[in-house]
């Protein structure tokens, strides 16, 4: 997806030298910015990491309670150009402003998660693999993680840095903005915070699971400690699974206070799998453009990989420099583990989007003139890559104002290439802007299911009787696009207020699809239960489209019909369907197969005996067998078969 592309020739000119680790670090950029897509090679290399010796460790202890203090993790601004161009903003385009009829479907499971931990935000996520749920938030110390079977029955929780020795800076100076995921291609976990010694350097934190069965015990789990730089923090960390390595983006601060620019890397997938010694490749976005900031690496979703050699999509949404278009800039990371000198970030493309504002000054709430902050300068994790065969998807979505300081979700799907095609152009396929009413949306996640349903899980709020609470919409395939089509559902309604004087909220949530089934949604976040200045509670909740199944099955094949007396006889293959639905017509040009009036049976095996068939000599009959399988009852998931019956009259059976 999104390979290959045409570039202008352009002049260029070598960077700045920057000093990083005792090395230099080179890349190229055209000479006049803006023109051309900059591009940075070269990357620097870590020294092979080695794993953390846990042998002699015992399992992670339960969390204790919380203290009573509240921890507040301040939000790092990035160097939004757009607050200098106030004459220039735009209302937010093509807003969903009505609501659709409620068709969402109902929550499958829903429990509660992880409570406060006296820590703001609590950055709640979580991902879902094929026996478990893993959850992840902030915490006093670090981060906390409770995992879960799919039934809401909790099996751990326990503090990330206790997997670690006590001596090592994973433990000591364990931070948290922490996120999990399952690498469904090797069917692992992985579990990553950041570490802040004061003074410096900074550190990143994985610990990649050593089965598909996620414990609070170190030895299941191989643990890095990865130093990823002397001076810049490595704030703001997001993560993507792709074949070739765990690709990662930061918001860089110099000593933690100074913007510095992005900073991308890629950790050894392979290696960190087997437990070997790995190593990570870095670029510094610094070094081509301050001014990025908000990326968010492509993380594979589904069982259909990319292309062979296909790069990880970075992706960020910004203002044109020009003050004119709102865009999203799309990078490609190229890496060579054999020859790092071959590794490449590149800008591959700018796509304009339908305008928006992203200034929201807070999201208010019942009761109180504390507002929310909507943290509405940056793309909300994740950005999920899908491919479907004849296409490749990424879908994304970020806050915006869609008047009036009143927060939406606007959300994408982006479409490129196929699969064997050499030239794979980005575009935009889809774009809404969700804010069918006065409440406040905002903090959401979007995702697809294998058949091409979208959801986006998000929290909302407004001034006067909605306190913070967790909703969901989404739309069918064949829906509208742009359209959340199928309206709105609760996951839980809030009953409370956040007073703190910090606002802080997020920073970010997560929504998932379950590899199990490929259709199953998992959405988590926080709400406010009872008001108050820190007490958020989190609930973790699971939905799926009703036209959504696993496709395990196959078709309805080899229908055979024939005669026994007055009995017609009917057989077929076993599509593996949970029912087949038996049509029948006397006429084939009247033959309506859906009119409920030519159904004549429902059955669980393949063969249907019609008994008692009375006809005379002319008589034509057909007959349609329908597969179809329990997660879409109203559905024709399965091909047809129809076979024409010519009747036989028996004497005397009229």
């Amino acid at each position: 997806m999104f390979r290959q592309r045409n570039f202008l020739a352009i002049a260029v000119v070598l960077l700045a030298v920057a000093m990083f680790f005792g090395l230099i670090i080179t890349g190229v950029v055209s000479a006049q910015s803006g023109t051309t897509p900059p591009s940075l090679s070269h990357p620097y290399v870590s020294p092979p990491v080695s794993p953390s010796d846990t042998s002699s460790l015992p399992p992670a202890p339960s969390v204790h309670e919380p203290a009573g203090k509240t921890i507040i993790r301040e939000v790092k601004p990035l160097p939004r150009k757009r607050a200098t161009l106030d004459a220039q903003f735009q209302p937010s385009a093509n807003v969903q402003n009505v609501m659709a009829p409620a068709a969402m479907p109902g929550t499958l499971m829903n429990w509660e998660g992880i409570p406060h931990t006296g820590v703001l935000p609590p950055d709640t996520n979580g991902q879902v693999g094929p026996n478990h749920y893993v959850q992840i938030v902030n915490h006093s110390d670090g981060a906390e993680v409770r995992i879960w079977n799919k039934q809401g029955d909790q099996l751990f929780d326990f503090l990330l840095r206790d997997l670690w020795p006590n001596n090592d800076p994973c433990y000591i100076d364990a931070y948290g903005d922490p996120v999990v995921l399952y690498d469904q291609m090797a069917d692992r976990w992985v579990l990553t915070q950041f570490a802040l010694p004061n003074p410096r350097p900074y550190y990143e934190c994985f610990a990649v699971s050593v089965t598909g069965t996620p414990t609070n015990d170190p030895n299941d789990w191989h643990l890095y400690t990865f130093k990823v730089h002397e001076t810049k923090m490595n704030d703001y960390p997001k993560l993507g699974v792709w074949p070739d390595g765990y690709y990662m983006s930061v918001n860089q601060f110099l000593g933690g206070v100074q913007w510095a620019g992005a900073g991308v890397f890629v950790f050894d997938r392979n290696k960190m799998l087997d437990g070997d010694s790995a190593t990570f490749q870095y670029f510094d976005l610094e070094d081509v453009n301050k001014d990025y900031g908000g990326l968010l690496p492509s993380n594979l979703m589904g069982d259909t990989l990319p292309p062979a050699g296909a790069p990880n999509y970075f992706m960020s949404v910004d203002m044109n420099w020009s003050g004119t278009d709102d865009i999203l800039h799309i990078w490609e990371f190229h890496t060579d583990w054999d020859t790092p000198d071959n590794s490449s970030f590149t800008l591959v493309k700018e796509l304009t989007v339908d305008p928006f504002d992203w200034n929201i000054s807070g999201v208010p709430q019942p009761n109180t003139t504390q507002d929310l902050d909507a943290l509405a300068d940056r793309l909300m994790m994740h950005l999920w890559y899908r491919n479907y065969g004849d296409h490749e998807s990424l879908v994304v979505n970020h806050t915006v104002d869609v008047g009036g300081d009143h927060a939406g979700v606007r959300w994408y799907e982006i479409r490129g290439g196929t699969v064997n095609t050499t030239l794979a152009d980005a575009a935009i396929y889809q774009q809404g802007t969700y804010a069918p009413d006065a409440d406040h949306r905002w903090m959401g996640s979007v995702a697809m299911d294998h058949v091409g349903n979208l959801a986006v899980g998000f929290s909302v709020s407004n001034g006067v009787n909605v306190y913070p609470g967790i909703r969901y919409a989404g739309r069918h395939d064949s829906d509208p696009l742009g359209q959340l089509a199928q309206g709105e559902a609760t996951i839980i309604a809030g009953s409370g207020s956040q007073t703190s004087s910090s606002g802080r909220w997020g920073d970010y949530s997560s929504l998932t699809v379950d590899p199990a089934d490929d259709c199953t949604f998992w959405f988590t976040t926080e709400y406010m239960e009872s008001t108050s200045e820190k007490n958020w509670q989190t609930r973790v909740a699971s939905f799926k489209f009703d036209n959504c199944c696993n496709g395990q099955t196959s078709d309805v094949e080899g229908l055979t019909i024939s005669q026994s007396g007055n009995n017609v006889v009917l057989s077929w293959s076993d599509a593996g369907a949970t029912e087949y639905k038996i049509y029948r017509a006397s006429d084939n040009p009247y033959f309506t197969p859906n009119d409920a009036t030519n159904l004549v049976a429902t059955v669980t095996t393949p063969s249907y005996t019609d008994q008692n068939v009375i006809g005379d000599a002319s008589a034509n009959y057909t007959y349609k067998v329908r597969g179809v399988d329990s997660c879409a009852p109203s559905t024709p998931n399965y091909t047809e078969r129809v076979g024409e019956f010519d009747f036989t009259l028996v004497p005397g059976s009229n």
